[in-house]
């Protein structure tokens, strides 16, 4: 139970970080783009 328990920790903490990363990168990368002048 308590090894199940953390794997599953384990991956929801991995998806909060990949949609944190998702969602930054949505904002970042288009006003790096209009920084760069692409």
């Amino acid at each position: 139970m308590y090894r199940s328990n953390a794997m599953y920790t384990k991956t929801g903490n991995l998806l909060t970080k990949s949609k944190f990363y998702f969602t930054t990168s949505r904002i970042i990368v288009p006003s790096l783009y209009k920084i760069i002048g692409i």
